[in-house]
This record gives structure tokens, C-alpha cells and sequence, in this order.
């Protein structure tokens, strides 16, 4: 190698150099190059097949982070399992105004606390259903069950974030509730019962007895146009019949006018006699008086008659020689 080739080559060296130590100068001044992202635990009832390391965080849909380990932990005196899922949320994504651009609002227990309480919530996602892999979703929902986040216990001491089933986890859920078993088991015994009912039918006499409907349908079908003709034919003579009731109805009518009339005339002139009555009646009128003179006329006729009668009872010659 010449000299010349040599100096070039080290006067490269010393770049490379000079731009590394700049590099780490501006991180170590900025201070990222030792800003660990935040990381929290999540503690998942569902199963976790199809959730592995490397699987994104979402936050309202905005990819966050990742997960960054699936464990399984068991209690030392009940042997509970428990599967906690540590999550890594990256500080350059997640930005707090007012806080510098590279001040991520998630390191602050206190605001995570307060998000908490809002409802933050962690729930599984699909990715994929082909291939079945899940992720991770974070959300603020404001009906969530409330959760107090000084209750929530630590893993290794990361912060936890409560979580609610997805709404994959709540179909699955509904699905084994139903009783599948016991619902193909009815299916299958009412489809025997059917069966056994369709074994003790008279298929060929049905459907003999379906054939002769069929052929008297068919029949009355045929007879349909004669029928219609003779319903219009009646429909005829009914209307010709309405036509003269209408037309002796009317004279009947006008005869009962006339009966009537003449029943009115007759009510008026017996209206007439029955008031003329009642003036010939009264105490007080002529015939009435003269009436009542006769009576006493006949009245006194009447005594001299009977003193008559009983003198020539007791004296039977009074009329040859007068009364004694």
C-alpha cells in the first residue's frame, strides 16, 4: 500500500471516529440513550394462545409498543396461576403536551393512576384469524367496571393495568354457555320422533287421497267459467227484481201518503165532534139545562103516577066516587 493510500485511510478512521463521538455526545446530552422505555404488567383471565413476544400494543388504535414477555406465575400457597404479560410502551410514541417532546406521560404513576380511575383498560385484539395471532389494546372506556389502582398489586414492580374481556373473549364466553350437547341430543330425538312419525303414516293412501283432491280441484276449476256466467245471470235477475221492488215500493208509498192523509182528516173531524161534544156537555150550556128540566118534569110525573097507583090500590072506586 502506497503512503498515499495509507493517509487516506486513516483520515477516514479519524471521521468515522469524530462521528461516532458526536453521535453519543448529542445522546448522552439528550439523555435517550439511558431513558429506559415504560414498561407495565397486564394480567389476562382468556387464554393467551396466539399472544407472543414481539406482538404490538395499541393505544385507541395507534401502535405504542410491544409485548415484551407471556410468563405463567403460581402462587406459593393456593398454587394459583396466573399469566402475567409485560408490556413495553415506547417513550418517543406516547407524548404529553407540555411535558418536551421526549417526555412520555405514561412514566408518571400518578397520571397512569388518574387514567385508571377514567377507565384505562387493556384488552386482547386480533390480528389475524388466519393465523390466529393476537395483540394488545389499550383504551379509555368510561363504563368499565371501576377499579382502584392503589389495590392493584405489582409484578416485579411494574405497574399493572387492569383488563376486561374483548369482545372475541365475550362470544366465546356466550358459545360455551350454550348447551351444544344437550341441544344436538333434543335435535336428534326430534328428529327420530319425526321420523317414527312419518314410519307410521299411510304415505301411499295420502298421497292417493292428495292425487283425488287434486283431480276435483281440477274439476272445479274447470267448472269455474259456467259458474261465473250463471252468478252473472243472477246478479242480472237480482237487479231487475231490485228494479221493480223499487218501483212498487214506491207506489206503496204513495198509497200509504194517502191513507195517511185521509187518517188525518178523519183524527181532525173527530177532534171537531169530541169538542162539540164537550160543549153540549157542560152543566152549564142549553140542551144541558133544558135536559135537566125534562128529568125533573118526568121526575114529578113519575110520583103523581106512583100516589096514583097506590090510592087506586087502597080505594079501587076512587075514579067512580072520587077520593075519600
Amino acid at each position: 500500500m502506497t503512503e498515499r493510500g495509507t493517509k487516506t485511510l486513516i483520515g477516514a478512521f479519524v471521521l468515522g471516529a469524530l462521528a461516532l463521538l458526536a453521535t453519543g455526545v448529542l445522546l448522552v446530552g439528550s439523555g435517550v440513550l439511558f431513558r429506559k422505555n415504560v414498561e407495565f404488567v397486564l394480567f389476562f383471565d382468556a387464554s393467551l394462545r396466539g399472544l407472543v413476544e414481539g406482538a404490538p400494543v395499541y393505544f385507541k388504535g395507534v401502535r405504542v409498543g410491544k409485548v415484551l414477555s407471556v410468563q405463567i406465575s403460581a402462587g406459593e400457597g393456593d398454587q394459583r396461576f396466573r399469566t402475567p404479560v409485560v408490556i413495553e410502551l415506547e417513550n418517543e410514541l406516547l407524548i404529553g403536551e407540555g411535558r418536551g417532546d421526549e417526555d412520555n406521560f405514561m412514566r408518571d404513576e400518578r397520571v397512569v393512576q388518574n387514567l385508571i380511575r377514567r377507565g384505562l383498560r387493556a384488552k386482547l385484539g386480533m390480528q389475524s384469524f388466519i393465523t390466529g395471532q393476537l395483540s394488545v389494546e389499550l383504551d379509555i372506556l368510561p363504563n368499565a367496571r371501576p377499579v382502584d389502582p392503589l389495590t392493584l398489586s405489582r409484578f416485579r414492580g411494574l405497574q399493572q393495568i387492569p383488563t376486561v374481556p374483548s369482545s372475541l373473549e365475550a362470544m366465546l364466553d356466550v358459545l360455551n354457555r350454550i348447551p351444544l350437547e344437550e341441544l344436538a341430543t333434543k335435535f336428534v330425538a326430534a328428529v327420530n320422533a319425526f321420523s317414527a312419525q312419518l314410519d307410521g303414516l299411510d304415505l301411499p293412501g295420502i298421497t292417493g287421497d292428495i292425487a283425488s283432491l287434486s283431480r276435483e280441484m281440477r274439476a272445479q276449476l274447470t267448472a269455474l267459467p259456467e259458474l261465473r256466467r250463471d252468478m252473472q245471470t243472477a246478479l242480472q235477475n237480482i237487479s231487475q227484481l231490485a228494479r221493480h221492488a223499487d218501483t212498487g215500493l214506491s207506489a206503496g208509498f204513495r198509497r200509504v201518503d194517502t191513507v195517511l192523509a185521509d187518517i188525518l182528516s178523519l183524527t181532525r173531524t173527530a177532534r171537531a165532534v169530541a169538542d162539540s161534544a164537550k160543549e153540549l156537555l157542560r152543566e152549564d150550556s142549553a140542551p144541558m139545562l133544558e135536559l135537566s128540566q125534562t128529568m125533573r118534569t118526568l121526575r114529578e110525573a113519575a110520583s103523581s103516577l106512583s100516589d096514583l097507583a097506590t090510592m087506586l090500590e087502597l080505594q079501587p072506586d076512587a075514579l067512580i066516587f072520587g077520593r075519600r
